[in-house]
């Protein structure tokens, strides 16, 4: 629309402009022939207008286009983006969970009984036997039912 409204501007501006009356030739054949060669060139630039209309119109759909693309794209950036930031929390929750500290690996409680293991490896399983003894929890031996088949 734009364009018509250009087009119709120009040809309105070319019919005020004053024809130059010195290079209008007298004779019927020389103005003829002068006709035709101004209706060529008049083609020529109406195919050539024509030409880059259509151009026009193509890239003014190619725009629209790559514009409804560049939405799409933004959206599923956005959408990814999230995501990532949601794996990111789930990985250090994991990470948390893998190496931070446990509540049930040591409480300091003063009321905890502590066990002295000594310098060597010797004395830290006398000191385990030890407790085990103390608390009780000697282990009792595994009975197994004479239906079960025992493995040899």
């Amino acid at each position: 629309m734009g364009l018509a409204r250009f087009q119709n501007a120009v040809m309105l501006a070319c019919m005020t402009q004053r024809p130059n009356t010195k290079a209008i030739p007298s004779d019927l054949t020389t103005c003829q022939r002068l006709i035709k060669e101004q209706v060529g060139e008049i083609n020529k630039h109406a195919g050539l207008l024509h030409a880059q209309t259509c151009l026009v119109e193509t890239q003014s759909h190619t725009i629209d286009e790559l514009h409804g693309k560049s939405k799409q794209l933004q959206l599923e950036i956005k959408t990814l983006k999230q995501e990532q930031e949601e794996l990111k929390l789930q990985v250090k929750l994991l990470i948390e969970r893998a190496f931070g500290q446990r509540s049930e690996r040591y409480l300091s409680d003063p009321n905890q009984l502590l066990i002295d293991f000594g310098d060597d490896a010797a004395d830290a399983a006398e000191g385990l036997a030890e407790a085990i003894d103390e608390a009780g929890l000697k282990e009792q031996p595994t009975v197994i039912p004479a239906h079960v088949r025992r493995k040899k």
